[in-house]
């Protein structure tokens, strides 16, 4: 906010507050929100998925059953990094609707592996270690 009040203020003789800037931003529909996270994608794998795409894009349902998409994904058990935006009045900072709970050096975290193909989904796995080949085990209604 401040940038977009210093940037306004910088050629004009009438200074505005940062409070008017974030008015005024409101009154436009623009409100303060947390940015929703992406996996970051290079040009090179943008490049891949795009190739991907248009070289199977006539495949036929009997190609597409052959074919098994996987991913696995890492899940915190308490808390999170995300930063949490509330409202609330003067003097309830302390109140337990207005507090994000925190536990000291994190709550640890789950990783889970799972697919899915033209046939259905193989239910998720939790990965405890290292993810190796004994995780693959695909059950064989899904292959």
């Amino acid at each position: 906010m401040p940038i977009i009040t210093e940037e306004f203020n910088c050629s004009r003789r009438t200074k505005i507050s940062e409070t008017t800037t974030r008015r005024c931003l409101l009154n436009w529909g623009l409100k303060g929100r947390v940015a929703a996270k992406k996996p970051l994608l290079r040009r090179q794998n943008i490049a891949k998925r795009l190739a991907f795409g248009k070289e199977h894009v006539h495949w036929s349902n009997d190609q597409w059953a052959n074919v098994l998409f996987s991913d696995e994904s890492k899940f915190e058990i308490f808390g999170s990094k995300r930063r949490l935006f509330i409202r609330r009045f003067d003097g309830e900072r302390y109140q337990k609707y207005c507090l994000q709970p925190t536990v000291k050096h994190g709550g640890g975290s789950v990783m889970v592996w799972g697919a899915i193909s033209v046939k259905g989904a193989v239910p998720l796995k939790r990965i405890e270690g290292i993810m190796d080949m004994k995780v693959f085990n695909v059950p064989h209604h899904t292959r």
